[in-house]
């Protein structure tokens, strides 16, 4: 959280979405000490009448500035926030955009890696997800979206909490193969996955 506050520039607004206190707490305080006001989506935004499937979110967005009807090809409840994070942002630069144009850039977003559908028969989808949080989002949006309990091929580097996000992971399914990332100096052997996946998943294999 240190490394992401680093990024506040003095003086300048910033927009966040995080929710955890800890984090929230080091967040305003990098703020505070660079004079920079903080807008928290949590309390800036409110989002009704969603409707989310495999191929699209739909949803509308008020802010305290203008209301907004978001049409996107993002999938998974996460992205709701990181658009709603986006919307503010672009309202607290000060810059002047029609919510018209707004919504048409969102419509048109593509984000590939993200609960991406790359083949539907079989169903194969791609997420990049990399660290314990993204895993948890990732397997509540998963299983909100699909019926099907997959085959997952996860592939870790190794300066990721593995140990952690496995156990996020497994809300997904009960079946993994682990392999090794296209990383030589940076990849994770799978035989470790397999070992510290033991007892956690009913089938599970390395390659």
């Amino acid at each position: 959280h240190n490394e992401k506050a680093g990024i506040i520039k003095k003086a300048r607004p910033i927009v966040t979405s995080e929710l955890k206190e800890e984090a929230l707490k080091e967040i305003r305080y990098a703020a505070h000490s660079n004079n920079s006001r903080m807008t928290e989506v949590s309390k800036s935004c409110v989002v009704r009448n969603l409707d989310s499937s495999k191929d699209y979110l739909l949803f509308v967005l008020k802010t305290d500035k203008a209301e907004y009807s978001i049409e996107s090809k993002l999938v998974g409840d996460f992205q709701v926030d990181n658009i709603c994070a986006a919307i503010k942002a672009i309202e607290e630069s000060g810059v002047d955009i029609d919510p018209d144009k707004i919504e048409t850039g969102i419509a048109n977003t593509r984000w590939p890696g993200r609960l991406e559908i790359i083949k539907k028969d079989p169903m194969v989808v791609v997420d990049c997800a990399h660290n314990p949080p993204a895993a948890n989002s990732l397997s509540i949006s998963y299983n909100k979206i699909f019926n099907e309990k997959p085959v997952l091929l996860i592939g870790m580097l190794l300066d990721k909490d593995h140990y952690s996000y496995i156990r996020n992971i497994r809300k997904i399914s009960d079946h993994v193969v682990f392999t090794r990332p296209d990383e030589p100096e940076r990849s994770l052997d799978p035989k470790i996955l397999l070992s510290e996946s033991s007892g956690i998943f009913f089938i599970c294999n390395c390659y």
